[in-house]
């Protein structure tokens, strides 16, 4: 069959849509009926040049960080203030610093390497979890205040992450200016950003709303979140950091309900194809091959993550929240995946010295990793805990309790 666009456009829509009513009717999240349109599209269609559609999905994760921007509110915030400040910041600078000395360490990575290993691995999917927690209606619970919190910091969080890539990938040798600009072209988009703020966000959507032309208010949003993320990739950062800003300043204008309510619907478009992008890049053939190592890798990482989480929040909760909430954030995020894109087109994932765990497998060729595997090999972790935690979520309650009854057990002989 000829590879043409007409041919792949029409095969993505029918699977996206077929994939989409069929996971429905077993009520789970559409998510892992984008990721597996995007794999059956790249194996079927032989699809290997996906730059243009890449690019048009990472607007799927701009509009989603102009969303969050919007929902970012100090006062709103004082409500959770100890799950965002206490829990979050605990949760992403343990499990950051934990991986990288796992990475550092254990597995003889680079020092670059484990600290991007470290940034990406600490993060959790907003895009499942919230959706999970507004459509049970737990938001309010202790659980779903706990996971939102955690998820709220992590989020914030992902902005100095970025900001950090972009040091460590710049080659300029000067690492004290090089901070120094970064820091002055921060300022800048902050200035031009945020200054306006409140009386210009209004001004300008009044305009448009005044039109009473919906098409005209949503490409007004367009516009102004598109400006924002393109004045941001202009200075050299992501283009999430200026949609992130620019709803930051639109969440006191008026106009943000209003805002909102229309814009939600292309943010799920084009969040469909960034995840349609994330499928497109597995590849089937390397997976087969490393079935095993990536399935240890993923069940060792989520255990992990759980681990943390729960060990932190055991001090504050009671062992049933502590356990749900750790399971319920213990996948890698669609933040890690663009942390993860962003260090490999920077090259900052380096094998070339094989030390630790790493280095006694490959020279006993138990496990030969090659430089170009270790951005396939990441991706499908971040993918597989994706298709994984809707399971999870799903029988949360059963999991919990398992977990729960297996550690009392283990306790009982140690008290008699």
């Amino acid at each position: 069959m000829e590879n043409s666009t007409l041919y792949i456009v029409i095969a993505g829509l029918w699977l996206a849509v077929g994939f989409g009513i069929f996971l429905k009717k077993l009520d789970m999240p559409v998510i892992i009926g984008y990721i597996c349109t995007g794999t059956v599209l790249a194996a079927f269609f032989k699809i290997n040049d996906f730059n243009l559609l890449s690019d048009i999905g990472e607007f799927g994760i701009v509009f989603l960080m102009f969303m969050i921007g919007i929902e970012f509110n100090f006062d709103k915030l004082k409500s959770i203030k100890q799950e965002v400040l206490v829990f979050g910041l605990l949760q992403v600078v343990l499990c950051a610093l934990i991986a990288f000395l796992v990475g550092y360490f254990v597995l003889g990575l680079s020092p670059i390497f484990s600290l991007v290993l470290g940034m990406g691995l600490s993060l959790s999917s907003t895009a499942i979890v919230l959706k999970f927690f507004e459509d049970s209606k737990q938001l309010s619970t202790p659980m779903g205040k706990s996971a939102v919190g955690i998820l709220i910091f992590q989020d914030i969080a992902a902005i100095p992450m970025l900001l950090i890539l972009t040091i460590l990938g710049s080659k300029d040798s000067n690492v004290n200016l090089l901070i120094l600009k970064t820091f002055i072209s921060a300022g800048i988009i902050l200035v031009l950003l945020l200054l306006p703020g409140k009386k210009g966000a209004n001004l300008i959507l009044e305009q448009a709303k005044d039109t009473r032309l919906p098409e005209i208010f949503i490409g007004t949003i367009l516009v102004i979140v598109c400006s924002a993320a393109g004045l941001s990739h202009f200075f050299g950062f992501s283009m999430s950091l200026g949609a992130f800003i620019v709803g930051m300043a639109i969440s006191k204008s008026r106009y943000k309900i209003n805002v909102q309510e229309e814009f939600a619907q292309l943010k799920n478009l084009f969040l469909a194809l960034f995840f349609i992008t994330i499928g497109m890049q597995i590849n089937v053939s390397f997976f087969m091959e490393k079935f095993f190592v990536v399935i240890f890798l993923l069940i060792l990482v989520m255990g992990f993550k759980t681990a943390i989480i729960y060990a932190l929040l055991r001090f504050f909760r009671d062992a049933k929240t502590a356990i749900k909430t750790a399971l319920s954030l213990a996948q890698i995020g669609e933040f890690s995946f663009v942390i993860f894109l962003n260090s490999g087109s920077h090259q900052l994932f380096n094998l070339q010295e094989k030390k630790g765990i790493l280095g006694f497998l490959h020279q006993k060729n138990i496990l030969n990793i090659a430089q170009n595997d270790i951005h396939q090999l990441l991706i499908l972790m971040v993918v597989f805990s994706m298709l994984a935690t809707p399971f999870i979520l799903k029988y949360l309650e059963s999991i919990a309790q398992f977990i729960l009854h297996q550690k009392s057990q283990e306790n009982e002989p140690a008290k008699k």
